[in-house]
């Protein structure tokens, strides 16, 4: 079998989950199949006639190396299209360049895959979807994000006091949404050679840690037209507000097109697949002019992994100090202000055996909190071992949260907010509570802070929920379908339901 992975950029450049999840897929499957990877090179903004497909593996061979993907043919494309990498969207209208339909034609007929893997659809232009659907290759999209139905990739409002999870899917809000995000300018710069260069010799990093230079790099540029003027008389001029509103219901509309060409969605949670098909069920019931009109949505809930989950599970020895681990920023929307709000009201109220160990590039600011050492797949081991049970209290609607499966192949029970989409995996409910539910691995809570407080300050008064929680992950056989192995045989399984036409059947 031939398979074509799209996505927006390798390391160094590029890196988190998406990324390394692609990259460990693809490394994979190179064993028994004939894997290519396509990603977006610069963004120039040049006429479609310019686009060119280029071979880049002397380009990563590097990267090819240290991710395991030697075997993996790599292609970019020249003069593509921005990518935004989550950072909200300027200028919506140099997302929308036309592309030249006959360059990507040419490379899918060369390289003729059996099935095409997308995993973001930015950087990459319309013309390459509705190409390959002329050639009746068929397109699997995994749902690693919501961009292309939130500019900002996260269904959360930023700009909202105190942030809010962005129930507006029509693209009106986004001009406001996405005021400060980086500029256009930052955002194409990032895709050039240059920019690759200063992170590979780690001169980019060196740098970044000067505090003048810091402040310009970090700096952000608004949106100007996203703001309404305010006239001497006090009324609010909102035309150019209402302008940049269909700036952004174009930029919709364009990506709806990218979504009516997707075969196959493979949803990473129940959350993400609610959130999608009840998007999409709008997108294609009501499509301009017919141009979605009534489609079925066929995809799967099949869960996340990478090539570091496995079964490493072992019983917690559960003492006086009840240590608590958080993997993550300190970023609104991961719900870390909601995480130290909890822990504040059990410490000011002398509950004070606790600790909560942070993995971050953040230093702590309160008496309970201990920084640790770096977290990455190296420490792994040692970051799920040292605590007792795992925090995720993100406030956005994300799309799993690979962090909970990793710390339940070690045998760590996990409490997550219920917008986390992760809670898939914590197993059977054992008890209704007042702030949510007890499951079998875990504890889910309704998003609140004071709903929070009381999930931990239950656990802080009985133990045994800790000790219990890690006894059912041990003996679980369930917990085994989320590691990588039989993940990437879901995945094989899905490929080739789809190549022998039994899934897009419906069969």
């Amino acid at each position: 079998m031939k398979i074509l992975h799209y996505l927006f950029g390798l390391p160094p450049v590029y890196s988190g989950g998406l990324v390394n999840y692609a990259l460990d897929l693809a490394a994979s499957q190179t064993a028994d199949a004939q894997v290519y990877i396509l990603i977006p090179g610069r963004a120039q903004n040049k006429h479609k006639d310019n686009i060119k497909i280029i071979t880049a593996d002397k380009k990563y061979k590097k990267i090819k190396n240290k991710m395991g993907i030697n075997e993996a043919k790599v292609f970019s494309i020249d003069n593509t299209l921005p990518v935004s990498y989550g950072r909200g969207v300027v200028c919506p209208d140099k997302y929308m360049d036309e592309g030249d339909e006959r360059v990507y034609r040419d490379f899918l007929i060369e390289i003729a895959p059996d099935v095409i893997h997308v995993h973001s659809i930015m950087g990459i232009h319309q013309e390459f979807f509705t190409v390959a659907r002329g050639l009746g290759i068929p397109i699997v999209y995994t749902t690693h994000d919501f961009y292309g139905i939130c500019m900002n990739a996260k269904l959360f409002r930023e700009d909202v006091q105190g942030g809010c999870v962005c129930r507006n899917t029509s693209g009106s809000d986004c001009g406001m949404c996405c005021k400060n995000s980086w500029s256009y300018k930052r955002i194409v710069f990032e895709q050039s050679g240059i920019f690759r260069f200063l992170k590979e010799t780690g001169i980019y990093d060196i740098l970044s840690k000067n505090p003048l230079l810091k402040r310009v790099i970090q700096r952000k540029k608004k949106v100007k037209t996203a703001e309404p003027l305010i006239e001497p008389d006090g009324s609010n001029d909102r035309m150019e507000l209402c302008e940049t509103a269909c700036d952004y219901a174009k930029l919709k509309q364009y990506y709806n097109s990218f979504w009516n060409n997707i075969d196959y969605f493979l949803y990473n949670s129940s959350q993400t697949e609610r959130i999608y098909l009840s998007c999409m069920s709008q997108i294609f019931s009501s499509g301009k002019d017919g141009e979605c009109g009534e489609k079925r949505i066929l995809g799967k809930n099949i869960g996340m992994s990478d090539r570091h989950i496995y079964d490493r599970r072992k019983k917690k020895n559960i003492d006086k100090i009840l240590k608590i681990g958080y993997v993550g920023g300190n970023k609104r929307a991961k719900g870390y202000e909601t995480m130290l709000t909890a822990a504040d009201h059990m410490y000011e109220s002398g509950y004070k055996d606790f600790k909560i160990y942070v993995y971050g590039d953040f230093e702590p600011q309160r008496e309970y909190l201990e920084k640790k050492q770096k977290y990455n797949a190296q420490s792994m081991k040692m970051v799920y071992t040292d605590m007792d049970l795992l925090i995720v209290p993100s406030i956005w609607p994300e799309t799993f949260g690979l962090v909970a499966i990793e710390a339940l192949s070690f045998g760590t029970p996990v409490v997550v907010s219920a917008l986390v989409g992760a809670k898939d995996v914590l197993g059977s409910v054992v008890a209704d509570k007042e702030y949510g539910v007890l499951c079998e691995y875990g504890i889910i809570y309704n998003n609140s802070r004071r709903d929070l407080y009381h999930a931990f300050m239950e656990v802080y008064n009985t133990r045994k929920l800790v000790y219990d929680m890690n006894q059912r992950i041990i003996e679980s056989d369930k917990i085994e379908s989320y590691f990588w192995k039989e993940h990437t045989e879901k995945v094989k399984d899905i490929y080739n339901s789809i190549v022998n036409g039994k899934e897009l059947r419906n069969e």
